[in-house]
């Protein structure tokens, strides 16, 4: 059972983790990239189907594989693109979320990008020489 409010963030970031919709714990130093990318949606197969189907109705006279081919290829119209976070780590990549939302994974892009070069400007931090 989860005990979190739907309030709670989905970044959560600790001095040296990153706890990422409470499942992923990654390791601030082993991100090397944080980038989006867009999956393929197969709009052709419901297309092709439709097709199909209609050449078939047209073939036999068939009013229901007629309604059947119009119903597939308005079906493919309503797809939605769906948006990959993607992790670059040391040991590979994880891809924790995905979302139809690609201004969300955004947002999630900005803030984990924000926690690491936070966590790398304080290792990196210049040393004042006193004379």
């Amino acid at each position: 059972m989860n005990d979190l409010s739907p309030h709670t963030p989905i970044v959560q970031e600790n001095q040296d983790f990153i706890l990422l919709d409470n499942h992923w714990k990654i390791k601030k130093n082993d991100i090397s990239a944080v980038f989006i990318t867009k999956l393929a949606t197969y709009k052709r197969y419901p297309i092709t189907a439709g097709v199909i189907f209609i050449l078939i109705a047209a073939s036999c006279s068939s009013l229901i594989c007629g309604l059947l081919g119009i119903v597939c290829i308005l079906s493919s119209f309503f797809m939605k693109a769906k948006y990959v976070l993607r992790i670059k780590i040391n040991t590979g990549e994880i891809r924790p979320l995905v979302s139809t939302n690609k201004g969300e994974l955004e947002t999630i892009r900005k803030e984990i990008e924000k926690a690491v070069m936070s966590n790398s400007t304080d290792f990196f931090k210049p040393v004042s020489k006193e004379e």
